[in-house]
């Protein structure tokens, strides 16, 4: 660099001193600038600067936009500013170029994100509108303009504004599901997600919304397969493999369902809840097999589905209870372990053991299900009275809790105080209307008095269409029918209840009466003979009804 210079130099003395006679003149006429070059000086400037973080970057920014106004010199300056989060600025810098360059569309969907970012959606809506007019046929602004509207829960405006962007385009339908979904329109959204992976088949967003609306429809068919797009597509984390285990379950291919566990990483998380999946189904097998792939000790939570699944699958009470007996303390499924283990000690009629987990639950946890066994247990040994205070002391604490309301009525209603009863159900109606045990209860109370049997039958009716295949309503709706003098329809009613419900006593002493109704000798028989072996609290009535009918 050094001899470059004195080359230079030498050079210069010779053309200034020896190159030119003393007359002669030299004179220099300097050469302006045009703004453009000062434009780009001041810019590369800027440039420099803004490398070093110099605070006079921004200087050196204005002077190259005085002199040429460039779109993208306020862009420039805008980001500057952005960057620095002095958004007002930025606003500024992008209005002014707005001015000089109006619908400038890098400058207007710049302004745009300033008022998105400051929450001003009206302004920004405007904003895009008018950019419209001069260009009405720009997809990213009508599809900004579309999530505006869907923002502001103006779904009919945002379907109106995607309905002028074409078809071809999958996000514009994804959208378009988006808003029948929020419009309640299942049918035209599953249309839309459905074009949105047929002409974009790797749209993960798509193939998840659309499986889940189609589970929402019932289709477990169609939203099985398409949850296994996103699986193919190696979207294999826990949350989906469990959605395709529940899907084929409910499919009734637990093959299928198990094979998605067997290719799962197998952690115990994941494996608990596949188990419970299982086990929920009543594939208590392949609930068992899958808690197989864990080796002891057992997290408390596979404690817990391992006593469950001895209880349900093996009727193993002893088994069930040790395991739950293992649950630790500080676990947090302890609480639901010790609820169960109570259940399992009253099943099994160790009324003192199902006390003291009781007694420890209602000291250890602000959970009316303690009060619950407690009033359960004392209802098995037939002190109603005593249970029904249990309930009532409970109730001070959780005065709406339908559980506890529920166990009362019925309480009441063993104590023979059906008015009472029948006021405690309709106080749990006015809580949850649509509660389907509370609607049949009255319904088959009144039934039982031979009182209103038109509203019997309409609110049984409310319950069946919650659950059509409960057993139990199926059997109200039959004495209903049987009160009526319908006896053809309790039949046909009752033998439906049964083949759900097999060893109830009443269903099957209900089955009885109405068989002998209709002088259906044997039937009733049967039906007596049924109730018998179902272990009845009125042994000596049945008895008698079975003499009436023996041949």
């Amino acid at each position: 660099m050094q001899k470059r210079t004195i080359k230079l130099f030498i050079i210069l003395f010779f053309l200034i001193f020896c190159g030119c006679s003393s007359k002669s003149k030299i004179t220099y006429t300097p050469i302006p600038y045009s703004k453009k070059a000062l434009s780009y000086y001041y810019y590369l400037k800027f440039l420099e600067t803004e490398r070093q973080n110099s605070p006079k970057a921004i200087e050196f920014l204005e002077k190259a936009i005085s002199y040429n106004p460039h779109p993208e010199l306020f862009l420039e300056a805008g980001r500057f500013y952005f960057k620095e989060k002095k958004l007002k600025k930025a606003e500024d810098f992008i209005k002014k170029g707005l001015q000089k360059f109006p619908g400038e569309k890098r400058l207007t969907f710049f302004l745009y994100r300033i008022y998105i970012l400051k929450n001003q959606k009206q302004n920004a809506l405007a904003l895009l509108k008018a950019y419209l007019k001069k260009h009405p046929e720009d997809k990213e602004a009508l599809k900004n303009i579309a999530l505006l509207y869907f923002e502001e829960k103006e779904y009919k405006k945002c379907l109106d504004v995607l309905k002028r962007i074409s078809k071809k385009d999958a996000f514009v339908h994804y959208f378009l599901a988006q808003c029948y979904i929020k419009l309640k329109n299942s049918d035209l959204a599953i249309f839309h997600l459905k074009k949105a992976v047929e002409l974009k088949s790797d749209f993960v967003r798509a193939w998840a919304e659309l499986g889940y609306q189609l589970e929402l429809m019932n289709d477990y068919a169609g939203a099985e397969q398409a949850y296994y797009e996103l699986y193919k597509r190696g979207i294999k984390n826990d949350e989906i493999r469990l959605k395709l285990i529940e899907l084929n379950l409910k499919l009734n291919n637990p093959e299928k369902a198990f094979s998605v566990v067997e290719e799962s990483q197998k952690s115990p998380n994941f494996l608990f809840k596949a188990a419970f999946l299982f086990v929920y189904e009543n594939f208590y097998t392949y609930g068992d097999k899958i808690l197989k792939f864990l080796s002891p000790p057992y997290p408390p939570e596979i404690l817990y589905l391992k006593g469950y699944i001895a209880f349900k699958r093996f009727n193993d009470y002893k088994k069930a209870i040790s395991y739950l007996k293992k649950i630790p303390e500080d676990a947090p499924i302890y609480k639901d372990g010790l609820l169960f283990l109570g259940r399992l000690y009253l099943a099994i009629e160790h009324t003192k053991d199902a006390y003291k987990v009781a007694k420890e639950g209602q000291a250890r946890f602000n959970d009316p299900d303690f009060w619950l066994l407690e009033s359960e247990i004392l209802r098995f040994k037939k002190d109603y009275k005593e249970a029904i205070r249990v309930v009532e002391e409970a109730l001070k604490k959780f005065p709406k809790n339908i559980d506890l309301l529920y166990q009362k009525g019925t309480l009441l209603y063993k104590l023979n105080k059906r008015e009472e009863a029948i006021k405690i159900m309709e106080s749990i109606l006015e809580i949850k209307p649509d509660y389907p045990d509370a609607l049949n209860f009255i319904g088959y109370t009144l039934a039982e008095m031979g009182k209103d049997l038109d509203r019997a039958f309409d609110l049984i009716k409310r319950a069946l269409k919650i659950e059509p295949n409960n057993g139990y309503y199926l059997d109200s709706l039959a004495w209903v029918f049987f009160k009526k003098g319908e006896f053809e329809k309790a039949w046909e009613m009752i033998k439906k209840a049964v083949k759900i419900v097999k060893d109830d006593p009443i269903i099957w002493e209900h089955y009885g009466d109405i068989a002998y109704k209709l002088k259906k000798v044997k039937e009733a028989k049967k039906g007596y003979t049924k109730a018998l072996k179902c272990k009845p609290e009125n042994p000596e009535i049945l008895h008698k009804k079975l003499k009436k009918v023996q041949p």
